[in-house]
């Protein structure tokens, strides 16, 4: 967990959410199975959501794109979506989190390393942006 959902303003992230979308809070209890009440508590800040899982519903209703969903994960105390889909048994995310915590690998060389992993994903994201028709052809033979 990344922090207390009651403190990070989660349920105004949802009520200025559900608001600018025009949704009552009616209708988006009713698209969640929640009782109205719920949804008031939470959007009040006295109910933390039930998990991951209705915090992205809350996202799927109100058409929030990836970071709104990912501001109101964080804001609830959860991983980010990307981290939430890979899960805890990704091998990869797992040998990253080792080194990045490894007690005999000095603080500079893990900043380091932080930084190339972010150029390298930035670099890839925006090779894939470009759309790179020869990338996804590569993966496929």
């Amino acid at each position: 967990m990344v922090a207390s959902p009651l403190a990070g303003g989660y349920g105004a992230l949802v009520r200025r959410a559900r608001s600018d979308r025009g949704v009552s809070g009616y209708a988006l209890a009713r698209d969640l199975g929640l009782h109205p009440n719920q949804l008031a508590r939470t959007e009040e800040g006295a109910r933390a959501p039930a998990g991951p899982d209705e915090v992205m519903a809350v996202a799927r209703a109100l058409s929030l794109d990836r970071a709104e969903l990912d501001r109101l994960l964080a804001a609830a105390g959860h991983w980010p979506s990307a981290l939430l889909e890979l899960g805890p048994d990704d091998p990869t995310l797992r040998a990253l989190g080792a080194l990045l915590t490894a007690p005999r690998v000095p603080p500079a060389v893990r900043e380091r390393l932080r930084s190339a992993v972010e150029a390298l994903a930035e670099g890839f994201l925006a090779f894939a942006d470009a759309g790179a028709e020869r990338w996804h052809a590569q993966d496929h033979e």
